[in-house]
């Protein structure tokens, strides 16, 4: 795997990271003035075993974005769903690509890179399977203590030509992609050689096991704003997959 070059860092948090992160808290500000509770948001990176740390800890009561029933905590109806995707430009790719597909294997191929911890996207194993390893251009997802926010140079890239094919998790896929003229994204909802490994995530709002009764004003909350966070969802580009969809594929 590549490690792409002359990243760019900062003190502070990428604005872009601070954009993209913006739907959540958009919900959350609605759930907040049900609640009537003031609000303080923190940021942390994705990191195995963070999220279970962050509420026993009691660095937060409520993190979004997980996905439903996540190991160890509460977790809400889902208020979105969506699944990774191939991000191609239609300069280069008229044909939607397949995780078989024979031309990966001339691509180069953008991916998320590898954390410290280990943790790997389902999207990277099956990269991995095919032995196209040598295709990655591997780019850090977020830092949040170095500024560093790659995912839209992922989109950048494939627009720009450096890189073939990007394979990205859905709501970023997404978002980058919304004003781009030559980029297409196409889903991948499942891979016929890792049957077991899902791809499609319901997201959902998550809490400590003892916080019932939070929960349970959370999904009251995500009900009856339903029309309004799906539309949030909507103005921010994210491609919704239902669960169901790999089944019926």
């Amino acid at each position: 795997m590549q490690q792409i070059p002359n990243l760019k860092q900062s003190h502070t948090v990428n604005l872009q990271l601070v954009r993209s992160v913006f739907l959540i808290a958009r919900n959350a500000a609605r759930v907040h003035l049900d609640l009537k509770v003031d609000v303080d948001y923190i940021w942390v990176g994705h990191r195995r075993g963070g999220a279970l740390k962050l509420l026993r800890d009691k660095e937060c009561n409520v993190i979004l974005g997980l996905p439903k029933n996540f190991p160890g905590l509460l977790t809400s109806e889902p208020y979105y769903s969506s699944t990774y995707f191939f991000v191609t430009n239609k300069r280069i790719t008229t044909v939607p690509l397949t995780l078989d597909d024979e031309r990966l294997k001339k691509y180069r191929i953008g991916l998320e890179a590898i954390g410290k911890d280990g943790m790997n996207t389902p999207v990277a194993k099956s990269i991995s399977i095919r032995d196209l390893g040598s295709h990655v251009y591997g780019y850090v997802l977020a830092d949040i203590k170095k500024g560093l926010y790659l995912t839209e140079a992922m989109v950048k890239d494939v627009e720009l030509k450096k890189i073939d094919v990007a394979l990205m998790w859905g709501p970023y896929a997404g978002f980058f992609s919304r004003h781009k003229k030559d980029i297409v994204i196409t889903p991948i909802l499942s891979d016929d050689k890792m049957p077991d490994i899902p791809f499609i995530y319901e997201i959902s709002v998550a809490t400590r096991k003892e916080d019932a009764d939070l929960m349970t004003k959370i999904n009251a909350i995500l009900s009856s704003r339903k029309i309004e966070v799906g539309s949030i969802i909507k103005d921010y580009g994210i491609p919704i997959i239902k669960a169901g969809e790999a089944l019926n594929s």
